[in-house]
């Protein structure tokens, strides 16, 4: 059965490893090979830079080489090519980022001259060689807080095209932020561990923003980006760590199908690609592009099994977590969803129109069965 088909295992958060485990080494490949590619085209130009480049990756451990290889940046650059950016934007950003993962890592690196982030925008590496390690949290694989990958983008994680950068989240608002967030992380954990493993496979960096644009709590993520999570105002004093867990776990799953998609297209049409508004939401009544559209189903369908879960726990609180539930339950009690997708049916791959169906009757049923 192909993995398009079988994707909805993996977000009923029992047993659906497999998936898992199928979607990331596939992705992880994929991205290896693109960067193949890189360095061969650079050894045709500048066979010196091209060695270079592959001395250092070479000098790296394997987790250094996996932080480095699948962080949103590097991602990016390797497999979104922009006509309008020349490659040794790509190769610095390589060598600099190598350079930082080695300090970090206590190798022997040549001497830093100027400031230097990892890819994943956790640790800065000073003049000298001071490492300057951002915050951590057990359960999140990397949390960027203050990098200018962080600070240059919103809460989509799309670059900002204003000159100046935002303030990172400071003081007291920053102690709010991650104390939630921890709480949240564990209130996962306890939860599920199999969500918890999910979340902290396929979310390579969580960045936490200050938004002075939008005054509420949001979360959002980019398919160009992939795992990339970005929490907007967290610090705020309504917003509690159930509503932080939920966008943790949201923008997780958006991560694990993005990692799908490079490798399988959901549409077949690039019409679709367009992000204008087609079909209304059935959970908040706002018109999304189709693609988004269908992210939404999956990732509902899993924060529905996530809550439901939780439910029984009572770990985020019983009367909040059936709170939630029913805001992810509401839309599959509505029009069937392949209803909505019908006036694009034709251009939409054939295996998501099955699987949504499977979806909502899956949903149904474990309602019918709760009430």
């Amino acid at each position: 059965m192909s993995p398009l088909k079988r994707l909805h295992q993996a977000l009923g958060w029992c047993g659906a490893s497999e998936v898992c485990d199928e979607i990331h080494r596939d992705y992880s490949d994929l991205v290896g090979r693109h960067l193949g590619k890189f360095i061969t085209d650079v050894r045709s130009t500048r066979p010196d830079v091209e060695a270079e480049i592959v001395a250092k990756l070479t000098g790296l451990s394997e987790e250094s080489l996996t932080r480095l290889l699948l962080a949103p940046e590097t991602t990016r650059l390797l497999m979104w090519p922009d006509p309008a950016r020349d490659a040794s934007t790509v190769t610095e950003f390589l060598l600099r980022s190598v350079h930082a993962e080695m300090v970090r890592e206590g190798r022997v690196a040549q001497p830093v001259v100027e400031p230097l982030w990892t890819a994943l925008g956790d640790t800065l590496i000073l003049p000298g060689g001071e490492v300057v390690g951002g915050p951590s949290i057990k359960g999140v694989a990397a949390l960027d807080l203050d990098s200018p990958y962080a600070l240059g983008i919103d809460v989509q994680g799309i670059r900002f095209t204003l000159t100046e950068s935002r303030a990172p989240l400071a003081g007291r608002e920053r102690e709010e932020a991650l104390a939630k967030l921890s709480a949240a992380i564990e209130g996962i954990a306890s939860v599920s561990s199999e969500t918890s493993a999910f979340v902290a496979r396929f979310t390579k960096v969580l960045v936490l923003l200050r938004d002075d644009r939008e005054r509420v709590f949001s979360s959002g993520s980019c398919a160009q980006y992939v795992g990339r999570s970005v929490l907007g105002n967290p610090q705020f004093s309504a917003v509690d760590h159930a509503l932080v867990a939920e966008g943790v776990v949201h923008e997780s799953i958006h991560g694990f199908l993005y990692m799908h998609e490079v490798q399988e297209s959901w549409v077949l049409d690039d019409s679709l690609y367009s992000m204008r508004p087609m079909i209304p939401s059935p959970w908040t009544g706002r018109r999304l592009p189709v693609r988004p559209f269908l992210q939404a189903c999956f990732v509902w369908y899993g924060l529905f099994n996530f809550w439901s879960a939780a439910a029984e726990t009572g770990v985020f609180g019983i009367a909040r977590a059936l709170e939630r539930r029913q805001a992810a339950l509401c839309g599959f009690l509505k029009a069937p969803l392949t209803q909505l997708v019908e006036p694009y049916a034709a251009q939409v791959n054939g295996d998501l129109l099955d699987v949504l169906e499977d979806l909502q009757e899956q949903v149904a049923a474990k309602h019918e069965t709760v009430f």
